[in-house]
């Protein structure tokens, strides 16, 4: 077992970077966020931007545990669609492991239901393989 955890340790901001990084090979502009948040400051994981304006907020999680709820990326939505100008802006989660069921419950329940989505790490990389 590893002796760190959280967003100190390096492979969880390994696994965030190369998420992020691989918004470049689908022909998205990418900017990497925080490994660990600041009060006050936008916190999200990374930016996949499309030409047209459009923007994904990512939320990169090498479990579904802890995620406490979606408010947070939501939140993210928000202020990014006041910010980013004329392009619409999505959350997606980006899960290494674990029962992803409970988060698209939660996900489904939610007033970012039409906004949010989620896929397994494993399943990025099949679309990447299909590409």
């Amino acid at each position: 077992m590893r002796g760190c955890s959280g967003p100190n340790d390096p492979y969880n901001r390994a696994f965030q970077d190369l998420v992020v990084s691989l918004g470049k090979r689908l022909g998205f502009e990418i900017s990497y966020g925080r490994y660990a948040g600041k009060s006050g400051e936008e916190n999200y994981d990374g930016l996949w931007k499309r030409e047209n304006g459009d923007v994904i907020v990512l939320e990169v999680k090498t479990s579904t545990w802890p995620i406490g709820s979606v408010s947070q990326l939501g939140d993210y939505i928000e202020k990014l669609s006041k910010t980013e100008g004329t392009g619409e802006v999505f959350g997606l989660y980006v899960i290494g492991k674990g029962d992803i069921q409970p988060l698209i419950e939660q996900i489904l329940g939610s007033k970012y239901k039409d906004r949010m989505r989620l896929i397994l790490y494993e399943d990025l990389i099949e679309i990447l393989r299909l590409k």
